[in-house]
Formats: structure tokens, C-alpha cells, sequence
């Protein structure tokens, strides 16, 4: 190609051109004895080889380590080359721009045409992004390698495609845009950064209660954590208390049942079939009082089942309170908690010579 035609002809007379472009110059470097000078021929001459090899990449470091060592305008056009040939036609752009700015007047004329021509070529297909940021020292970063700060001295030149936009600045949430460009298209990106949203109050805590002092001294006071709401019983004793005071009752007078059922068949034992009830007051008597205090059992039964169902219900539906009020088993009679059943079982029927018992029950709520 005619590229490399140009960079293999003309290299080592481009370089004397630049390094020494009088006779006195020549001479001067002909003696000079500046290493800088000496590594930098080196490395230009080693980039000339990789280039004949078409190992442009090669070529490339070695031409870009020597203008490092010495800035040789001419060296601008072989990188230029050789970022064309690696397919950086932004890099490329760059390098041929700055070969005539820095070559000015001591660019021959057809070599002036060849890099203008070369320029355009490139023009026709890249583009230029700018971005208007809201915030001043962000960091904007195209492809994950070309870096700039806001605001931007100038856009940023670009091929034509497709590309991601990353900005971002301490302080507010990241931006990350992906965008297309057209060629020999200026486009102009507009960023507004969003700040970080502030952290939530911390959350108060329980204040914090110093321990008793004892013997182990030097101890951290404990927090003590916050009374839990519990839900009071004094409806669930007080239902079973009054329903086993009832059951206990019921068992009283069923047991009486039973001894009145045996003290009548006893004396029914000694009584005719065909006595009537004043011929045998006894017996008649007995049977009286036991299937009285069979009701009294059956009723007893169920008003205690009652009672102890009641409670329950009671305490389901009743509404959580915080801790000692109100809650703890039901206490003694006369006390002021609600809830309370007590049963005193007294003799009965007095004066009639037959044995029996009554009760007698207390609830308060």
C-alpha cells in the first residue's frame, strides 16, 4: 500500500529532516553524546522493522516510546499510520492533525495533500458527542476507556455507532447511558446527576437502666427492654374457679344422692308394698330428698360447665394490656381483683333428723 511505501522510504530521511535539518545541526549530532537521542534512533528504527513485517502494533509502541524520548514532529505521521492500519481511526485523526500543526511550514506539499486527504477520509466516519452535565467535575467515561471531566473543553470524537456513556461524581447516583452516533453528526448530551438520597434517622433506642451494685462490681449497666403487652386472665380463673367451685358442689350433692337413695331402699326395706306414705314416712322421705338433690347435681353440673365456658370466651376476646396490669390469678375473697369464686358448703334441712349439706357460692367480677 502506499502507506507503507511512505513509512519505510522515508523514515530514517524524516528523521534527520526533524532531528537535524542544517548542516551544523548534522555535524553537532553527529558528536552528540545525549543517550535520550541514541534510544529514541533506536526505537524508531525498530518500529520501521515491525512495520515492514506488518506487525503494526509492534510498530506503533516503538514509534510512540520514541517521540516520548524525543518529540520528532515527523514520528506523528508514521503513528497516524499505524493507528489507520489497527483500525483507531480516532487516535489516527489525532496523530495526523498534530503532524501539521507541528509540522507547519516544514511539511512538503504532496505530504500535506496525502494527510489532508487522509482527514477526511476519517471525518466521513466518525462524530462528535458533547455533554452538558449539571454537575461540574463529574467524570465521563465512553466505552469504558475514554475518560474527561465536566464541563468538557471540547466533544468528545467518536466512530460511528453505538457506545455507553458512564458519569458519575461522589455524592449522586451514577448515570449510564447507551447512545447512537451517525457520522460527521455533533450530538449533545444532556445529564442531569440525581444526588444520593439521604440515610434514614438512626432509630431511637430504650434508655438504658444502671444495674443494681453487688458483689460483681464493674459490670455494664443492661438495657431493659420494654414491658411486653400480655393478655389478662382474670376472666379465664374467674370462669374455671367458679366452675370448679360448681363441679365440686355437684359432687357434694351427688354423693348425698347416692346416700339418700341407699338410706331409702333401707327403710323401704321394712315397709310394706301396700303402705302408704304415712305408714312409712321414712322411706318417702329419703326418696324426696334424693331426687332433689339429684337435680341439684344436674343442674350444678351444667351451670359449672357454663361458668368455666364463659371464662373462656371472656379471655379470648378480651384486649392485650401490658404486663402486671390487670393479668395474674384471681385473689382471696375481699381482695379488689375481679374474677373471684369461693363455695361454702353448709348443713341443710335443719331439725328434720336427716343428714344433708347446702352450698353456697360467691363470684365477684
Amino acid at each position: 500500500m502506499t502507506a507503507s511505501r511512505l513509512i519505510t522510504s522515508m523514515a530514517l530521511a524524516a528523521w534527520a529532516v526533524a532531528a537535524r535539518p542544517s548542516a551544523a545541526q548534522e555535524e553537532e549530532a553527529a558528536t552528540s553524546k545525549d543517550p535520550a537521542i541514541d534510544e529514541a534512533v533506536g526505537h524508531f528504527k525498530k518500529g520501521v522493522a515491525f512495520f515492514n513485517e506488518e506487525d503494526y502494533g509492534a510498530a506503533l509502541v516503538e514509534f510512540l516510546k520514541s517521540y516520548e524520548l524525543h518529540a520528532n514532529w515527523a514520528l506523528r505521521y508514521n503513528i497516524g499510520i499505524c493507528y489507520m492500519e489497527t483500525g483507531k481511526i480516532v487516535e489516527a485523526l489525532d496523530a495526523f492533525t498534530a503532524y501539521l500543526e507541528e509540522g507547519k511550514g516544514s511539511v512538503p506539499g504532496d505530504r500535506r495533500s496525502e494527510v489532508e486527504a487522509l482527514i477526511e477520509e476519517i471525518e466521513g466516519k466518525i462524530g462528535r458527542v458533547d455533554v452538558a452535565c449539571s454537575e461540574d467535575g463529574a467524570t465521563v467515561v465512553v466505552d469504558d476507556f475514554i475518560e474527561a471531566t465536566t464541563p468538557l473543553e471540547k466533544p468528545l470524537t467518536l466512530t460511528a455507532g453505538i457506545h455507553t456513556i458512564v458519569v458519575k461524581k461522589p455524592g449522586f447516583e451514577p448515570f449510564r447511558k447507551e447512545f447512537t452516533l451517525v457520522s460527521g453528526e455533533t450530538r449533545t448530551l444532556t445529564i442531569e446527576l440525581a444526588a444520593v438520597a439521604a440515610a434514614p434517622p438512626p432509630v431511637a433506642q430504650p434508655p438504658v437502666e444502671a444495674a443494681a451494685p453487688d458483689a460483681g462490681a464493674g459490670h455494664e449497666p443492661v438495657a431493659k427492654p420494654p414491658p411486653k403487652a400480655v393478655k389478662p386472665k382474670r376472666w379465664l380463673w374467674a370462669g374455671l374457679g367458679a366452675g370448679a367451685a360448681l363441679a365440686a358442689a355437684a359432687a357434694v350433692t351427688g354423693g348425698l344422692a347416692l346416700k339418700k337413695r341407699n338410706d331409702m331402699r333401707d327403710a323401704a326395706g321394712a315397709c310394706d308394698a301396700t303402705m302408704t306414705r304415712s305408714d312409712c314416712p321414712d322411706a318417702y322421705a329419703y326418696q324426696d330428698e334424693a331426687r332433689s338433690l339429684v337435680i341439684a347435681t344436674n343442674v350444678l353440673w351444667g351451670v359449672a360447665g357454663a361458668a368455666a365456658l364463659t371464662g373462656l370466651v371472656l379471655f379470648i376476646v378480651d384486649k392485650p394490656k401490658p404486663a402486671g396490669e390487670g393479668s395474674g390469678p384471681p385473689g382471696p375473697p375481699g381482695s379488689s381483683k375481679k374474677g373471684q369464686a369461693s363455695l361454702v358448703i353448709a348443713p341443710m334441712l335443719p331439725g328434720t333428723g336427716h343428714e344433708g349439706a347446702g352450698f353456697q357460692a360467691l363470684f365477684r367480677f
